[in-house]
């Protein structure tokens, strides 16, 4: 039995027997592969198809429910899906969700590839009224296990991680339960950009906030069209939102414009590089453009089939297959590498997008704060995530509440991804049994306050 499995680049090893040792101490089978014991070990058509299906086989056998994939795409194979007619024409998009969906709907291992073309779920934006072309391969979507990806280029940074993680659960158990050195775990951030043509919406965010405030968390509000937020300048909007995170929150919740190093121009990848909060580390859900672009970009990266792609990022219809593994100098950072493993301080684990993010993926912003809010406390961030990625595709694939066409449900999921430890236990650790001599007795004092519910 093993809840947890970490697949890890060999030459990493060492940081994930510490992760794994660790999580074994705090209550939670876990196991490692290596990609090289992947490779010698597994049959698949190529490198991401025999990691898939080592994980299967630690799900049906060992009852694997967590998968941590260590390593930036420079360090640890994507599974790029395409997408044709969009309005970059073809374009490729990674998609962990390869990994985590194991099973199609008859239970059997589902490889993406219906058609055999070695082309995988695809999608057809030029037919969108017709369910079929918009998942060519007929893939079953829902996810069997949980996948986490740790965006790490380098053994440094994977160690980087690893200490936050061990330093959350801790630390967050602390405030959570006993306020010390406050209680920091229970405020949440949520951002919304303003002006003339915002991405974000008020009351889109007040909504997706509802299910925190439920929680017991106190919200803090920064909306760029209420005052005084309103008349700030961008760097002091900055400054003000490096304030409140040094302070320290549960979460940050972001919705607005974004870039691949910064959210609406007023929190950028240097801010968070100045960031001091080692020991008050947020979980970052960012409803925002390319945040989490830790990929390769659209018209830069080397082929599947060899030699490099350069173009000129207008409409192509005939953009090749990216290779799996991309050289370094095509791998590009993202406010998910600099939130979680460019140094101490940042975020512990972050939701966000690889590309473009459409209207059509706001309401998984809501699936994951109801996901939070239902489960037991504390939930691991992979829980929380499986279960609003599926609650997101059953409702909006069927029409739902997007109003965009189920074609965008299908995309998003893709796309919006998990980074980092996807055992992580939001909130901490469970929380901790007095030591008590004589009759059990458990008195509020002893307790501490009781875990958010």
């Amino acid at each position: 039995m093993a809840e947890l499995l970490v697949v890890v680049p060999d030459a990493w090893r060492a940081q994930a027997e510490r992760l794994v040792h660790y999580k074994q101490d705090t209550g939670l089978s876990a196991a490692l592969l290596t990609l090289g014991e992947i490779e010698n070990g597994f049959a698949g058509v190529d490198q991401p198809e025999r990691i898939k299906r080592a994980i299967e086989q630690r799900h049906r056998v060992n009852g694997v429910e967590y998968v941590l994939l260590a390593g930036d795409v420079d360090q640890f194979p994507a599974r790029y899906i395409k997408a044709m007619n969009t309005e970059w024409g073809t374009v490729w998009y990674p998609s962990d969700l390869y990994y985590a969906d194991l099973y199609d709907v008859n239970g059997v291992f589902e490889d993406w590839d219906a058609d055999g073309d070695g082309i995988f779920a695809e999608l057809d934006f030029g037919h969108t009224a017709q369910g079929s072309r918009f998942n060519l391969d007929s893939i079953n979507i829902y996810p069997d296990v949980a996948i986490g990806r740790v965006p790490a280029s380098t053994e440094s940074e994977m160690a980087t991680y690893v200490d936050k993680v061990i330093r959350y659960e801790f630390a967050a158990r602390e405030s959570r339960d006993f306020a010390y050195p406050d209680a920091w775990f229970r405020r949440a951030l949520f951002l919304v950009d303003g002006g003339s043509s915002p991405f974000g919406d008020e009351t889109e965010s007040s909504q997706q906030e509802a299910p925190l405030a439920a929680s017991g968390f106190n919200i803090l509000h920064r909306y760029q069209d209420d005052a005084p937020w309103s008349g700030l300048t961008d760097q002091q909007r900055a400054d003000e939102i490096v304030r409140l995170l040094n302070d320290g929150v549960g979460f940050l919740h972001v919705m607005g414009h974004g870039g691949r190093t910064g959210y609406a121009g007023w929190l950028t990848a240097n801010d968070v590089a100045g960031l001091t909060n080692p020991d008050k580390l947020p979980v970052v859900v960012a409803i925002s453009c390319y945040t989490a672009q830790f990929h390769a970009d659209i018209d830069a990266y080397a082929k599947l089939l060899g030699g490099d792609w350069t173009g000129s990022g207008v409409p192509r219809p005939d953009r090749p297959q990216p290779a799996p593994i991309q050289p370094q100098r095509f791998d590009r950072d993202s406010m998910a590498e600099s939130f979680l493993v460019q140094a101490d301080s940042g975020a512990v684990a972050y939701v966000g997008a690889v590309s473009k993010f459409e209207h059509g993926g706001k309401p998984l912003g809501l699936y994951l704060t109801e996901a939070y809010q239902a489960l037991p406390k504390p939930p691991t961030i992979g829980a929380v995530w499986r279960r609003a990625l599926t609650q997101f595709t059953t409702n909006e694939l069927g029409g739902g509440t997007i109003g965009m066409g189920p074609y965008y449900a299908f995309i998003h999921v893709h796309k919006v991804m998990l980074f980092g430890d996807p055992s992580l236990r939001v909130g901490g650790l469970a929380p901790v049994a007095p030591f008590v001599t004589g009759p059990a007795v458990l008195s509020t004092a002893l307790l501490g306050t009781p875990a958010l519910e």
